[in-house]
């Protein structure tokens, strides 16, 4: 049986974590509560919780600042724990050391292959879909249309109009949105604005790379303990 132990860990083990394992390769900015993952006492990767690029992402639920975060990163190499039960542990510990916080909002990528399959297991609600956008070939990356025109939540815009009309430039689908209520009393309360969980896409397995950072957990964060599972 496989030891699973999720404790908060340093911003260091969660940065290689997210460049080596995560599609984006790149930590979110403000604050972060993360989360590390060690299986028999092997570190398996990292989960991020920020406020994400919408600042206004809690408003149409009546959420303000301080009541809400996103889950931004999902960042693990191979494991055998279930990711679903890895992110519910992480829950327990944010709703522990968070006691203000309401709600954890996430979104899956359709053009990464992902429709929330892991949060569809862990029971999330699901909100249906965002708009499309556009993402410009900046700085040798992709970014989005929001971080081109007005920057990354939490800094500043680094490109000008003359940048964004000389990029190469690309449609992307909207993405599958997840809430979770941390109250049970909130998750029957919202429950009306549930949708059906979109179509099952193929395994999403993690990718085999690098090796162990022997990274430690922290074993407090903000009065908080860790947890076992």
């Amino acid at each position: 049986m496989t030891a699973l132990h999720v404790a908060p860990c340093s911003h260091k083990a969660a940065k290689t974590a997210v460049e080596r394992w995560h599609y984006s390769q790149r930590l979110p900015v403000g604050r972060m509560r993360r989360f590390g993952v060690w299986e028999d006492g092997s570190f398996r990767g990292a989960l991020v919780f920020s406020r994400g690029a919408n600042n206004k992402l809690g408003n149409s639920l009546g959420l303000g600042p301080g009541q809400y975060c996103e889950l931004t990163r999902v960042a693990m190499r191979a494991h055998k724990s279930e990711v679903s039960r890895v992110i519910r542990v992480c829950l327990a510990l944010l709703k522990r050391t968070e006691p203000e916080m309401l709600a954890v909002f996430s979104f899956a990528d359709p053009a990464q292959g992902h429709t929330g399959g892991i949060y569809k297991a862990g029971n999330w609600h699901y909100h249906g879909r965002t708009a499309g956008s556009t993402e410009f070939y900046l700085g040798g990356r992709w970014v989005h249309n929001r971080e081109a025109t007005a920057g990354a939540f939490g800094s500043k815009c680094r490109y000008s109009k003359h940048d964004r009309q000389s990029a190469a430039k690309r449609k992307t689908p909207g993405k599958h949105k997840f809430v979770m209520w941390l109250d049970k009393h909130d998750r029957r309360k919202y429950a009306y604005l549930c949708k059906p969980y979109p179509c099952a896409s193929p395994i999403e397995g993690p990718t085999v790379l690098g090796r162990d950072e022997g990274a430690e957990p922290i074993l407090a964060l903000h009065g908080g303990g860790d947890v076992k599972a």
